[in-house]
């Protein structure tokens, strides 16, 4: 049998069965140069022990395989694994005001390789430390690895039950046993890297190796990533996956489509690529938007990028997806340029600050928007800094930008920025609260709703809002500094629906400059207020 993969109807040999069963050992059932699970829980564990103040063991929660197990059903006791991972700091046990990156391997079970990347260099990074090199990354970040995330499914190839398996372990036609074809289309199992969130496609054929599922997430084993991302700001991160030798960035959902920060994920693919060199060859990875590689609903770069920001790549590694030896002592010692280079990316071409209260000094969840990158509904999520410490981060190229802040019951702030090549733009910002006293509330909303577009706007913009009863109504604009711009109406109106347009001019009918403006719509006894951006 040969495995193959098709790319644009073009077909690339990946290696026989006979060259793939050449890298088992027939005695114990393993791969030479790869280490088992359990070898690397163990070794993981060993690490925190030696390193008790630089390594911490992270338990994300029990594999799909263990849950089957624990329910009663002793098809899966061979499959009774926790997912385990490593946190990385200079004081690992207390969460520091550090920027974050995140490492995983192994999502497709077919890809060991990934793992002993991951191992690689979580030993590296133990073995190189000092405390007085304060270049080191353990010094001035906080590092997540996972190298193994789908233990079961490494369970299925490593026992050679199914050499290609690639997906997790999922009891997809409910009949409480595991059933996995020759081959990389097993009826059980997910996809976990076409499971996450964003731009998931659900399919119904769960043979296919791409199977993702009958929701997103069904696969714990995405879940976990998930969970994980949503509680800690990753700047950047890596998912190693095996076969092809790319560097590929989102997004990967359809044909043609760009993240609002393409420049800047894009700019680092070319130097990521830069730094990993491909076994055997003179040459280097390929640095690749995902859909030009393959097409890929659901995957695990595209969600990081869409609701966290962050600089997520998936490294496609060597040639096939399980290399000889040789290629495997390469590519664990070749790997790690590229994820020191990627460790210091907050060092420079980067946006960031801590957001407080203007009285207190606490911390503030605020909404974070730089533009022109987040202009006309950025294909993202919204931006918040950390709650815990009021850190924003917005890596960027060089360039200049304009920074809008805001946070409910605060006055939003802007500021005009630059990015530099060689160093951080630091901008820290104390927000002033608006107190609104219980006298100013009304007894009866007269107001029913309010909105604006488009915001951001140029050169015009619409203001319109819903009265419940007739009323006395004014409009009127105000710039940043709390000054009149203008007065758009003053006149008794019906209840029901109305619209008023704002053209971005003054008492004067002199255009404005661009900024953050504010809109307030009274009546007799209640003011409503909002903002809009002004953009040219």
């Amino acid at each position: 049998m040969i495995y193959f993969v098709e790319k644009y109807g073009r077909v690339s040999i990946l290696e026989t069965e006979t060259d793939m069963r050449e890298n088992l050992n027939s005695g114990n059932r393993d791969l030479p140069g790869y280490h088992s699970y359990d070898e690397m829980v163990e070794r993981m564990f060993e690490l925190s022990v030696i390193h008790p103040n630089l390594c911490q063991i992270v338990e994300l929660g029990p594999s799909q395989g263990k849950l089957y197990y624990d329910a009663g059903n002793v098809h899966y006791e061979d499959y009774r694994n926790t997912i385990y991972g490593v946190k990385l700091s200079n004081d690992v046990n207390n969460t520091q005001d550090k920027p974050n990156y995140l490492f995983f391997g192994n999502i497709h079970a077919r890809e060991p390789l990934t793992a002993e990347i991951c191992m690689n260099l979580l030993e590296d990074l133990l073995e190189t430390y000092t405390l007085e090199n304060d270049e080191h990354p353990l010094n001035n970040t906080q590092i997540w690895i996972i190298p193994v995330t789908n233990p079961d499914g490494r369970h299925i190839v490593f026992s050679e039950r199914n050499l290609m398996h690639r997906k997790t372990l999922f009891d997809n036609n409910e009949n409480g046993q595991i059933d996995t074809s020759y081959g990389g289309a097993s009826i059980d199992g997910i996809d976990g890297n076409r499971n996450f969130e964003y731009m998931w496609w659900g399919s119904t054929n769960y043979i296919s190796e791409t199977y993702s599922g009958t929701h997103p997430f069904s696969a714990v084993e995405a879940g976990y990533i998930k969970e994980l991302a949503a509680e800690i700001p990753f700047i950047a991160s890596l998912s190693y996956h095996s076969q092809g030798n790319e560097v590929l960035y989102p997004y990967g959902y359809q044909y043609y489509a760009q993240s609002h920060n393409h420049a800047t994920i894009s700019q680092l693919a070319i130097e990521l690529a830069e730094r990993m060199p491909i076994y055997n060859s003179s040459n280097h990875f390929s640095p690749l938007p995902s859909w030009n590689s393959y097409y890929a609903e659901g995957n695990s770069e595209d969600h990081l990028h869409y609701y966290h920001n962050t600089l997520a790549f998936t490294i496609e590694v060597a040639n096939s997806f399980i290399p000889n030896i040789n290629q495997v002592e390469f590519y664990k010692e070749s790997q790690l340029t590229a994820a020191y280079y990627l460790l210091t990316r907050h060092q420079n071409r980067f946006l960031t600050g801590l957001i407080t209260d203007q009285i207190t000094g606490e911390p503030i969840k605020a909404e974070i928007k730089v533009f022109p990158n987040d202009l006309d509904n950025p294909e993202r999520a919204p931006i918040y800094s950390d709650i815990n410490f009021g850190r924003y981060n917005y890596p960027l190229v060089p360039g200049e930008y304009e920074l809008l802040i805001t946070c409910e019951n605060y006055l939003p702030y802007t500021a005009n920025f630059e990015i530099y090549l060689t160093e951080q733009t630091i901008i820290n910002v104390e927000l002033t609260p608006v107190i609104i006293s219980e006298t100013d509330k009304p007894t009866i909303q007269n107001i029913l709703s309010v909105k604006t577009y488009p915001n951001p706007f140029n050169p015009d913009t619409n203001i319109e809002f819903s009265l419940s009863m007739p009323s006395a109504i004014s409009i009127l604009i105000f710039n940043i500094k709390g000054q009149i711009v203008c007065q758009i109406i003053n006149e008794f109106l019906p209840k029901g629906d109305h619209k008023y347009s704002w053209n971005g001019t003054d008492m004067n009918n002199t255009k404005v400059g661009s900024g953050v403006y504010f809109y307030q719509v009274n009546t007799e006894n209640e003011i409503y207020n909002g903002k809009m951006i002004l953009l040219k």
